[in-house]
């Protein structure tokens, strides 16, 4: 069961991402621990249903299946780079 307060900022998140004209924006979201991040993903979820249909990505992380509708790089940069933390 999601709390309303997990709904409410998922919603107030959502909104905010409507507004800004770009959906697939990088959002960072601070939860408590693990539980509270797959309540808040489902929330997520719940809130973009349209992107989630579209795209079928919006997968859990420990889920090992690629996604069919790739929007991720399949080309390495130079921020890939073993060097780059040295």
């Amino acid at each position: 069961m999601l709390g309303d307060r997990t709904v409410l900022t998922a919603k107030k998140i959502t909104e905010f991402l409507k507004e800004s004209g770009d959906r697939f924006q990088k959002t960072i979201v601070f939860c408590v621990d693990e539980e509270h991040a797959a309540r808040m993903r489902q929330a997520l979820v719940n809130e973009n249903a349209d992107l989630v249909a579209d795209n079928h990505c919006l997968l859990p992380a420990r889920t090992a299946r690629p996604c069919p509708k790739s929007r991720v790089r399949t080309k390495p940069s130079s921020m890939d780079s073993p060097t780059r933390f040295r």
